[in-house]
């Protein structure tokens, strides 16, 4: 008898040999990296993203276009990141940023981890970004805060 295996779309066995297209935003969902599935669906200005004029550029990224309005909801936190998170706290922390951001690295101000009390998505946390940042300013997947 024969096991059975299934292989799910971004799977790459070595180079060039790829099932599906890739689903973007990925090397997320441990050890402090955010990537697209974690901001929770649907994925929207207004929601996840306090700018109610940012754009959604598809599963790579978002950009910020009111410098005033940089609070982002991650409200799908993996098990793993909710830990690493709840350890990090709130507080000033560094954000490296995708390929392909207009920024390489920010400052985040961490106020709310999943263990943090009320007033925040359970599992999830909230964080702003530096109001210093020139914008509009794009923010690529994978988001690693440390």
């Amino acid at each position: 008898m024969v096991a059975p295996l299934t292989l799910h779309k971004g799977l790459t066995l070595g180079s060039g040999i790829t099932f599906g297209a890739g689903t973007g935003g990925g090397g997320g969902g441990s050890g402090g990296i955010l990537s697209y599935a974690e901001m929770g669906a649907p994925f929207a200005a207004g929601r996840q993203l306090q700018d109610t004029s940012a754009t959604i550029n598809g599963t790579t990224g978002f950009t910020i276009n009111n410098s005033s309005f940089t609070g982002v909801a991650v409200t799908n936190l993996s098990a793993g990141n909710q830990t690493i998170f709840n350890n990090l706290g709130t507080g000033m922390h560094t954000a490296t940023l995708g390929a392909g951001s207009t920024h390489t690295t920010v400052s985040v101000n961490i106020t709310y981890v999943p263990n943090s009390g009320g007033g925040g998505p359970p599992g999830g946390m909230i964080f702003f970004f530096d109001q210093g940042v020139s914008y509009p300013a794009t923010f690529n997947f994978p988001i690693t805060i440390s």
